[in-house]
């Protein structure tokens, strides 16, 4: 799906943003706990299987950064 550069549209499917709010809500959901809190990102931390992964502080989250925050900390993908 590629979009005029003028319409300013997203290229692809894998563009497509994830709120942060509901990124926070699956981690915590599956069992993940805010480890701490760094200047730009939040640590969360997996107690499940000792897995530590970093959450950017931005409103939105690209897509293949939210599976890959949840592939390091072991969790099902947001997505599907």
């Amino acid at each position: 799906m590629r979009v005029d550069p003028i319409m300013r549209g997203p290229k692809s499917e894998l563009e497509v943003l994830l709120r942060r709010q509901d990124l926070v809500r699956h981690l915590e959901a599956n069992g993940c706990k805010l480890l701490r809190e760094g200047a730009k990102h939040s640590v969360y931390h997996n107690p499940a299987n000792q897995r530590t992964s970093t959450v950017p502080r931005h409103r939105e989250v690209k897509n293949p950064t939210a599976i890959r925050i949840c592939k390091d900390l072991g969790v099902p993908n947001p997505i599907r």
